[in-house]
């Protein structure tokens, strides 16, 4: 698999996910509406304070689903865009993402560092320091 197909496999399943959510928070938007209604009526029949109440928490919690699902519906059109322009993009402008200085076989000296001998310091180590030997010693069996 490709990065372009996985990143467009990624943003497809992203987009389903977020069309699963918003369509879930507008049943649960109409599911408040539906109960805010009920304790309208009741209120009106009744004229209790308590059902009133209800029906302005449904209400409520209506709100909170519907931007929910708005924002749910915003993403899911946002992956499904990126996931037409991963099918569209070039190999060359995801081969940019590979790291270039990436090496197969390390190096003798990794960081690219060496000692630089001073007039009057003590000579340059030849070999492994005595208390690393045992730790990088190559049995020969």
């Amino acid at each position: 698999m490709t990065a372009a197909e996985h990143l467009k496999a990624l943003h497809e399943r992203f987009g389903a996910h977020n069309t699963t959510k918003a369509s879930y928070h507008d049943e649960m938007h109409k599911s408040h509406m539906a109960l805010a209604a009920i304790h309208k009526e009741r209120h009106g029949m009744t004229r209790d304070t308590h059902e009133q109440k209800l029906a302005s928490q449904h209400e409520h919690h209506a709100g909170l689903h519907q931007r929910h699902a708005d924002h749910h519906r915003g993403e899911a059109e946002f992956h499904r865009s990126m996931a037409a322009e991963c099918a569209k993009a070039a190999v060359d402008n995801l081969n940019k993402l590979v790291p270039t200085e990436v090496r197969a076989v390390m190096p003798d000296n990794p960081t690219g560092l060496r000692m630089i001998p001073r007039p009057g310091s003590p000579p340059l180590p030849n070999g492994m320091p005595l208390e690393f030997e045992k730790l990088f010693k190559v049995d020969a069996d």
